[in-house]
């Protein structure tokens, strides 16, 4: 839409030009400096807010996928989402090294594959560290994978996968499945080279050495469920899933918390003398008789009634009755 200038603007344009501070030259550099460059070869296809809730999604995963892998190899890593951009399928098989490491996984319910690139640097760090090794000394060269190595790269892979499915459960039941390793880029074709994909780059740090890990998620795999990834389906969801689950996850936590209960027998006073001359076997007499029920204290409040016994040789006491609340009304007409 063409902007239309209101009178007032006009009169002010025209005394800019005529005191000399806006000449037509400048004029003219404002209206080319409008014109945007477009590359049709390379289209954006995921919208500004759909990257906006794609940042969202793994700058939580690459806290979680830090505090993962600090647990599980018992040392300190830093991951901190770097950046998320859309290329060329072909632009980033380029810009791999050779050989490399990526990981092809399924993305169930979505059809396709997509690609998780480690950087060999960190990959063989984490084999150090499962097999026992500091992992704290970079590698000098890019060495095949043994059988062992592996085997250990598929399991951990795995597991840093299944990972981001709690960072997609807002958007989609993502269940991500490992299905093969592979070293040479040109063997990398998960999507045709002009598609657009989605380039999540996240940054790891190990002690004083640093590398990257990346997702490639192809927009044809995306496409069925690009609407979910908007800012009000991303909060709508939230609050559906926080108010179906809240009370139930609240009394779940409820029922694990430790209470302080205790069963007092009776009261009684003596004085500091006769306390002093308490002896083994001595009675001391209470203000309660044997028949009577005695009070359950939970916490500093009483809210059961209980009979003495005996349960398989031990002193226990039997619940017999649960102390009435008294409201607040009832309990300022009795103090009137």
């Amino acid at each position: 839409m063409v902007d239309i200038l209101s009178q007032t603007e006009i009169d002010e344009l025209i005394r800019a030009i005529h005191s000399g501070e806006v000449n037509e030259e400048t004029l003219k550099d404002q209206e080319t400096s409008k014109v945007k460059v477009y590359d049709f070869r390379k289209p954006n296809k995921f919208s500004k807010e759909q990257t906006s809730t794609f940042q969202v999604i793994y700058g939580n995963y690459a806290r979680s996928l830090g505090t993962f892998l600090s647990i599980n190899l018992r040392s300190t890593f830093h991951v901190s989402l770097a950046s998320i951009e859309q290329v060329i399928f072909e632009e980033f098989i380029h810009s791999l090294l050779d050989p490399s490491l990526s990981i092809i996984f399924s993305m169930s319910p979505l059809e396709g594959t997509a690609i998780l690139e480690l950087a060999p640097e960190i990959v063989f760090i984490m084999l150090e560290r499962l097999m026992g090794g500091k992992g704290r000394r970079p590698i000098q060269e890019f060495k095949a994978l043994t059988q062992i190595e592996r085997a250990l790269i598929e399991n951990l892979s795995q597991e840093i996968l299944d990972l981001s499915s709690e960072a997609w459960e807002n958007i989609t039941a993502f269940r991500p499945k490992f299905e093969c390793i592979e070293t040479n880029p040109q063997f990398v074709q998960v999507v045709s080279p002009t598609e657009t994909v989605l380039l999540v780059s996240m940054d790891v740090r190990v002690d004083d050495f640093g590398g990257t890990i990346q997702y490639i998620l192809p927009y044809i795999a995306l496409e069925p469920i690009l609407g979910n990834f908007s800012t009000k389906y991303w909060f709508e969801k939230t609050s559906r899933v926080l108010s179906a689950n809240f009370q139930d996850r609240i009394q779940d936590q409820m029922k694990s918390v430790k209470m302080p209960m205790r069963v007092i027998l009776g009261d009684s006073f003596i004085t500091i003398r006769e306390l002093l001359d308490l002896q083994v076997g001595d009675v001391v007499l209470l203000n309660r008789k044997s028949g009577d029920n005695l009070d359950v204290m939970v916490g500093c409040s009483q809210k059961f009634y209980a009979s003495p016994g005996l349960c398989n040789d031990q002193i226990a006491v039997k619940i017999v009755g649960v102390k009435e609340e008294e409201s607040s009304a009832g309990s300022g007409a009795n103090d009137s």
